[in-house]
């Protein structure tokens, strides 16, 4: 499942995020189906825009893995 998720990420989600000068890595998985990222490029207090790619993040992850659970950034 790890696999699965940072080739999305990497493949899919990144580059979109690249060319508005942000970033997204995997950090890890939970066995209960949540996935740890780290952003770059967005101050911590914005958290809105966190929110807003977490959850955008999560739908498409979730197309391919439905059993996950959330998305949350460090």
């Amino acid at each position: 499942m790890e696999n699965r998720i940072r080739e999305i990420i990497d493949e899919e989600i990144q580059p979109g995020l690249a060319s508005d000068g942000l970033g997204v890595e995997l950090v890890s998985v939970t066995d209960d189906g949540i996935v740890n990222v780290r952003f770059h490029g967005i101050e911590a207090e914005d958290y809105a825009e966190r929110y807003t790619l977490q959850v955008s993040i999560l739908q498409r992850l979730k197309e391919d893995l439905p059993d996950l659970k959330n998305v949350v950034s460090e």
